[in-house]
């Protein structure tokens, strides 16, 4: 089981580490690519994780795939160190809980968009406008396309749903119907 705490401290610490050395948006810029590797590939952390391979050939495999990239030092030594230390498979939720203390300092809030079809600039922009509106606080929004959707939007932020949806819609008129 992974324990989530390690990867809080971590990132606490690598977030805190970026503004003393005055590399934060170094370190911001590495951990988005970092985290968007480990979604794009999903057998990077597995690979990494896997104690069957020779830990030099993981650390080599890192260099490599990082070295176009320039990853800063302390990003490439952590994920040494995480290997080292079997605990590589925190990378994923180092870097998600980098960008959430990012967000917390920074005073916002990342949401998903989620709609049948890609939405148009002006439509993101306005629905983006009036949650930024509701909540009081800068809002990046993410737009995801489910094709099982009738129509409408749902919109997550945080732990907040606003379900704007047919289906839901349609599920409230019933509701009131069958109330009578």
């Amino acid at each position: 089981m992974i324990k989530l705490s390690s990867a809080r401290r971590y990132a606490k610490a690598l977030y805190e580490m970026g503004i003393e050395l005055n590399v934060s948006s170094k370190f911001s810029e590495d951990i988005k690519a970092l985290k968007e590797l480990c979604e794009k590939v999903e057998d990077f952390v597995p690979f990494l994780a896997n104690p069957v391979i020779d830990m030099e050939a993981k650390k080599e495999i890192v260099s490599s795939v990082f070295k176009g990239q320039q990853l800063h030092n302390y990003i490439i030594n952590l994920i040494f160190f995480l290997i080292e230390v079997n605990k590589v498979k925190l990378l994923p939720y180092i870097c998600k809980f980098y960008q959430d203390l990012e967000d917390l300092y920074a005073g916002r809030v990342r949401g998903k968009l989620i709609s049948p079809d890609i939405l148009s600039e002006e439509d993101v922009k306005a629905i983006k406008l009036a949650l930024e509106k509701a909540i009081k606080k800068e809002v990046l929004l993410s737009q995801e396309v489910n094709k099982e959707m009738i129509g409408g939007v749902i919109v997550k932020v945080g732990d907040m749903v606003y379900d704007a949806s047919i289906r839901k819609q349609l599920e409230i008129l019933k509701d009131n119907i069958l109330k009578g």
